[in-house]
């Protein structure tokens, strides 16, 4: 990761997977894990290149996503320069509203960090019917209306 930020340019590194599948709880300190991992991935990159970015992809899971995934929000938003929320309903069978109560909820666990919402733009990961572009706008509207940036 450092070769790439010092030897190719790279202006951001985005963490996708950085997470437990949903087995945090089996070990002792796994919030405390990727929650290091994560800065000293910000570290790295922002020692080599201070005007980088860091983001972390996270899931969705609220009051639970540390016990499941590791992935405390405030936490993560210490080291990260904005946090991505997978708010892909479809895979949660749910609705835009739910979007706005995810957004909401890591935006007021962010502490100010930004808080990027990644949309499913189809129906879900057993249907990828795409999404009609009205619902999509209303994905993106109750996103922003919700503090997204």
């Amino acid at each position: 990761m450092s070769d790439k930020v010092k030897n190719y340019g790279v202006n951001g590194e985005n963490l996708d997977y950085c997470r437990y599948p949903g087995t945090a709880y089996k070990y002792t300190n796994g919030t405390d894990a990727i929650t290091n991992f994560v800065k000293q991935v910000y570290n790295t990159v922002k020692g080599i290149n201070s005007n980088a970015t860091v983001s972390v992809d996270t899931m969705p899971e609220g009051s639970v996503n540390a016990y499941y995934y590791g992935q405390n929000y405030t936490q993560l938003a210490q080291y990260t320069d904005y946090l991505v929320v997978m708010a892909y309903k479809g895979n949660y069978n749910e609705n835009t509203s739910w979007i706005g109560k995810v957004t909401s909820y890591i935006v007021n666990q962010a502490n100010g960090t930004p808080v990027v919402v990644g949309l499913q733009t189809y129906e879900s990961d057993s249907n990828v019917t795409p999404l009609s572009a009205s619902e999509l706008q209303e994905d993106i509207n109750e996103s922003l209306n919700n503090g997204a940036s």
